[in-house]
């Protein structure tokens, strides 16, 4: 997966080098990573968006809004029910993927968070 300054994510497959699918985005794409099972794809945008897709068919699931600048990073939890995101507005937020809502902003960061990780196992 490629993400791309010419506001797509590409998803190719490893085995032949085929492109699967275009992600289309209305602005650039900072950064991509898939679910743990591989059938979900987040990406962070610059309009301060993530945006939830199935690998599969390339269909937006869900849209995540609530940053006040772009969004540099997102990753999922390791049970695939959470996506956490970072952003330029100095905050930190978990997402339920069920849901879509925002369960917690993390704050007191002097700068912008560039990254943003979940244990591989255990609490939130």
């Amino acid at each position: 997966m490629l993400p791309k300054l010419d506001r797509t994510a590409k998803l190719w497959s490893l085995s032949d080098g085929r492109l699967e699918q275009t992600l289309c985005h209305e602005e650039w794409v900072r950064h991509a990573a898939f679910s743990p099972d591989a059938s979900q794809v987040i990406t962070s945008v610059s309009d301060s968006t993530a945006i939830l897709w199935d690998a599969a068919t390339g269909a937006c699931l869900m849209v995540f809004r609530g940053h006040a600048d772009w969004i540099r990073n997102a990753c999922f939890s390791s049970d695939g029910k959470f996506v956490a995101t970072a952003s330029k507005d100095a905050c930190a937020k978990v997402w339920s993927l069920s849901t879509g809502d925002c369960l917690r902003t993390v704050t007191g960061h002097n700068q912008w968070v560039r990254c943003v990780a979940f244990a591989p196992s255990g609490p939130l």
